[in-house]
């Protein structure tokens, strides 16, 4: 192999490799946003158990509100 076809075949690859360094780096920079503490997922899923504990507390206390009642009543 000579110089010229060396130099060609070395300034070749990074053109070739380039799209699928971009896609690998896409794909570690959503990953590494998505499994944050700060990504928007995790905080829906944070105001989901806050919404969803917020919820218990209802249903408890009407539970109790209807027991009370019942018992009144009986």
């Amino acid at each position: 192999m000579n110089n010229a076809a060396l130099a060609t075949g070395l300034l070749d690859w990074p053109s070739n490799w380039f799209p699928m360094l971009l896609v690998i780096a896409a794909f570690v920079f959503f990953m590494r946003r998505l499994y944050s503490p700060n990504s928007p997922q995790q905080q829906a899923l944070a105001e989901q158990k806050r919404h969803n504990d917020a919820l218990e507390k209802i249903l408890a206390s009407h539970e109790a509100r209807l027991r009370k009642i019942e018992g009144d009543k009986g």
